[in-house]
């Protein structure tokens, strides 16, 4: 049995039903719509309906739910396909590469007064 791995988040993730846009950098089209289900300070996972590549980078939209919308960018750090009545869907975790001072500041905000039961462990 191999050791237990050192966990590498810097900041605790939350259960979230929280929509965000996407769509890859540089590409033209419209941004996908999705619900992302974790969220943290610095990251989020998300399904997607097309896989994405590790290091893909992405255009990001969050709405906090009633408060301004958050522009930012991310890389993608890890995907899984995971299996869904009507055909394969992704499971996509990002890193926030890029985001605003303030609109960082708004997030952890939200992050922090989100429940405790919430929180992943």
């Amino acid at each position: 049995m191999s050791p237990p791995q050192p966990e590498r988040r810097q900041h605790p993730r939350y259960k979230v039903a929280l929509m965000v846009h996407w769509k890859v950098k540089g590409v033209k089209g419209h941004p996908e719509e999705t619900v992302a289900r974790e969220v943290s300070h610095g990251g989020l996972k998300f399904t997607s309906k097309q896989p994405l590549a590790l290091g893909t980078h992405l255009s990001l939209i969050l709405d906090l739910t009633g408060d301004r919308l958050i522009n930012a960018e991310a890389d993608v750090i890890w995907a899984r396909e995971i299996a869904q009545i009507g055909g394969a869907s992704y499971e996509i975790g990002v890193k926030l590469t890029v985001i605003a001072p303030d609109d960082q500041e708004r997030l952890a905000t939200y992050c922090d007064r989100l429940p405790v039961s919430q929180r992943r462990t």
